[in-house]
């Protein structure tokens, strides 16, 4: 959905945009209004990962090697030949799939890496994103981070086995680590330095265009009739961990006694909460998100970037429930820039979500630390911008520099 954005901007600038793809994501590309060219999958399936997560309830280290593995062969024995069949001039390439990366540099096309979850950057000012911790500026921070690293490129040494045969056979230097992956010539990503933790070494490639998807929503069914006037407490897990039964336990009982009114919004897959819903409380599949967060005054949520941006646009304080991947260092960015509080999946109860509501809503300081972060957010075009790097990127063959774009 957020490529979706950019490929559309794109399109208005007078370019073709094709998604190569496994078949299986025709209807969700087609619904974003862009050509699609299905790759033979050769075993590997998306729908088959997220109901892995869904019934597992979070990501395994054996499961995601086991999908990046498939993916990255995928795309290195099939997408040459699709890209090359398209006479496609360059390629926008997701920052979690390398062999996107690899195919595109085996046939020696420009590309350039968009950051749809938070940059991979290996520095050691920033703890890794898949790890709850939290960031410190101190020397044994630095080291534990370095470390974090480390372990995390023996982990994937699979995925980085099996693209380096596709790289040693097209001559390609082999990678040892995610930073190898990132294009050369622009790297982009929908944060903002000020929702960003400091970086002791900043990819000057890497340009903050804030968040890509701002079009209006599309009609989307709400009760709006229900709505008292009370703050409006805005609950959503996203669309792949709406199973979560426990944790909308918690939220609902834990704000079933304060004066609020709770909007949980289950995602599609979601299921109700199994307790008795209070007579404060609405519970839907879909709703229209960014609308009523620009009611809202508290939003729970699982920590994805795409909704914890959306919160902060609306200057909406956050209580973050991380449950897997990139989530827990989305939420150390909230802790970092104390627009929130953080509530570990595993503690979740109704007693640590109606402390932290109570807190944020009795506490301005929230909101207002978010002041900044929302007028740097307004202060971006996110897709237009994403459109007009890799436009530029693509066209030069040469490296874009952030404070080139910064100036212009």
């Amino acid at each position: 959905m957020a490529m979706g954005a950019i490929g559309r901007e794109l399109i208005r600038r007078g370019h073709r945009v094709t998604v190569f793809q496994a078949h299986e994501l025709a209807q969700q590309i087609s619904a974003e209004g862009l050509a699609f060219s299905p790759l033979p999958t050769r075993g590997f399936s998306v729908q088959h990962y997220v109901d892995l997560v869904v019934a597992q309830q979070g990501v395994s280290i054996r499961n995601f090697l086991d999908y990046s593995v498939k993916s990255a062969r995928m795309l290195c024995e099939e997408a040459p030949l699709a890209l090359q069949s398209a006479g496609v001039d360059g390629v926008v390439v997701d920052v979690s799939q390398p062999g996107g990366a690899t195919a595109t540099e085996t046939l020696g096309l420009p590309f350039v890496t968009l950051c749809n979850a938070l940059p991979l950057h290996s520095d050691p000012a920033v703890p890794p994103d898949f790890l709850p911790w939290p960031y410190r500026d101190a020397a044994w921070a630095r080291f534990r981070n370095r470390l974090g690293y480390t372990v995390r490129d023996l982990m994937i040494s699979p995925l980085h086995r099996t693209l380096n045969r596709y790289r040693g056979a097209a001559r390609l230097r082999p990678y040892r680590s995610p930073d190898d992956s990132f294009s050369p010539l622009a790297q982009i990503t929908q944060l903002v330095p000020e929702f960003d933790l400091p970086r002791a070494h900043p990819a000057r490639v890497l340009h903050y265009v804030g968040p890509y998807r701002r079009e209006s929503e599309r009609d989307i069914p709400f009760p709006y009739d229900r709505l008292d006037g009370r703050p409006i407490v805005y609950a959503s897990l996203g669309t792949v961990f709406g199973s979560r039964t426990p944790i909308w336990d918690a939220i609902v009982r834990g704000c079933a006694h304060l004066p609020v009114q709770l909007i949980v919004a289950l995602g599609g897959n979601g299921r109700s909460p199994s307790v008795a819903l209070p007579a404060n409380a609405i519970v839907v599949d879909y709703a229209p998100q960014r609308e009523l967060l620009s009611r809202a005054s508290l939003s729970i949520t699982h920590a994805g970037l795409n909704s914890v941006m959306e919160a902060l646009a609306a200057q909406v304080p956050l209580i973050a429930i991380p449950i897997t991947g990139d989530q827990f260092g989305v939420a150390a960015r909230i802790a970092y820039t104390q627009t929130g509080e953080t509530v570990p999946a595993a503690k979740c109860s109704a007693r640590a979500i109606a402390c932290a509501a109570r807190k944020i809503l009795s506490t301005p300081g929230y909101r207002e630390r978010q002041a900044p972060i929302r007028a740097a957010i307004q202060s971006t075009r996110g897709a237009l911008t994403a459109a007009a790097i890799v436009e530029e990127a693509i066209a030069t063959r040469q490296p874009l520099l952030r404070e080139s774009v910064l100036a212009s």
